[in-house]
């Protein structure tokens, strides 16, 4: 059977042959674009480096719908992003039918000179409903299928972390999985004494002694907890997982530190350096309690592995969910 023509495809609805023909328009621009059909609302999402320009993207977008006369598509929801985030920075939601009968009527129209309808262009810049307020109730709890090969490329890789968590949970001391991020860690683990010994102007005190042997490990977890929140205030929520991920991993590599304080067997950086955690648990006299101690916080980092492979995962096939809220959000 013959192959039908591009344009044909994409008049009968095939998402790839639409999003073909658009990035054909649109790769003078630096524009590439996605497609999603939802029943009778085609979705475009619009990226390049920099967010692209609202005006430019929906008049070019338009002038390719225009020739195609989409005659299923009721409405248009377009959207634009930087390529390096996941949401949306504008929106704009058009009515198909200017764009048909523009199409049917004025075919030999030029496409440079498009421009979306103005009543149509005021009404999505100040009551463009969004994503979710668009779709019925059981659209909206429906999840999406990876259907890109950066979404498999993604969910890969959350596998891959997967099986790596679980290698590393199971070393009893820094030789295990986890051996290369134990160096990046015990990095920011010796920057951390630095930046307490703030704690000394204290003097030689209890309390600046033990802000001083705390610091390590606090700023083991302070690090990776302020990227993890600077990921999810600029709605990158993929890459939030994948910080919540190492904050995990500290979690458990600060635990075997814990665990270590009474027997102190782990090897310091140098001879006649003191056990941070020997230190901090003796001077409040929960020395024989290091274990159990050491078993909340690695507890505590389990719990941080099943929540960032999950929230990794919902990255993936929850964008309906992400998108929506965060470009309300934004707009």
């Amino acid at each position: 059977m013959a192959q039908l023509p591009l344009v044909e495809m994409a008049r009968q609805g095939d998402e790839w042959a639409i999003a073909t023909l658009l990035n054909q328009r649109l790769k003078a621009a630096g524009y590439t674009a996605r497609v999603r059909l939802e029943n009778t609302c085609l979705q475009v999402i619009v990226e390049s480096l920099e967010p692209p320009s609202q005006r430019s993207a929906v008049a070019l977008v338009g002038n390719v719908l225009q020739r195609l006369s989409i005659a299923w598509a009721e409405t248009i929801v377009i959207s634009g992003k930087a390529t390096t985030v996941q949401a949306p920075v504008w929106q704009e939601t058009l009515s198909f039918s200017p764009l048909a009968s523009q199409a049917v009527h004025s075919s030999s129209a030029s496409f440079d000179n498009y421009s979306p309808p103005h009543q149509a262009s005021h009404r999505a810049m100040h009551h463009s409903p969004s994503l979710t307020q668009s779709l019925s109730p059981p659209e909206r709890l429906r999840l999406t299928m990876p259907h890109t090969s950066t979404d498999f490329l993604k969910l890969g890789f959350m596998g891959f972390l997967t099986v790596y968590a679980i290698a590393g949970l199971t070393a009893e001391d820094y030789s295990g999985a986890f051996t290369f991020l134990h160096g990046v860690d015990l990095i920011i683990h010796e920057a951390g004494h630095v930046v307490f010994s703030i704690g000394r102007i204290f003097g030689e005190t209890f309390l600046g002694e033990l802000i001083y042997f705390a610091g390590g490990s606090l700023l083991q977890i302070i690090v990776p907890a302020a990227i993890v929140g600077n990921f999810l205030l600029s709605a990158q929520y993929y890459a939030a997982a994948v910080a919540l991920y190492w904050l995990a991993q500290n979690f458990t590599d600060v635990a075997i530190y814990i665990k270590d304080a009474s027997a102190m067997e782990l090897p310091l950086l140098a001879e006649g350096l003191i056990h941070d955690w020997n230190y901090i648990l003796g001077s409040l006299n929960l020395l024989n309690w290091d274990q159990a101690i050491g078993g909340v916080v690695h507890f505590i980092g389990v719990l941080l592995f099943i929540t960032a492979i999950s929230f990794g995962v919902f990255c993936v096939i929850g964008q309906r969910f992400l998108y929506p809220q965060t470009s309300a959000r934004l707009q």
